[in-house]
């Protein structure tokens, strides 16, 4: 996983909004959700999940409410 969050932010970096990065521009923001198909990658083994063919990614802010 972050391997492609990497190479990502690489090529689309100037296309994302500063609240999705960090700080420093090298990141996601901490905050953000990872789903790898439907599960948090925080959960699994986070930046060294790894991905195989048909893996969906899910890149979100947390939403909460009631």
């Amino acid at each position: 996983v972050g391997n492609i969050i990497t190479q990502f932010l690489k090529e689309h970096k100037n296309l994302l909004d500063d609240s999705i990065l960090s700080k420093n521009k090298k990141k996601l923001n901490p905050l953000m959700v990872i789903l790898l198909n439907g599960r948090n990658i925080t959960y699994m083994k986070n930046y060294k999940t790894k991905l195989k063919e048909g893996d969906q990614l899910y890149i979100s802010f947390p939403i909460s409410g009631g």
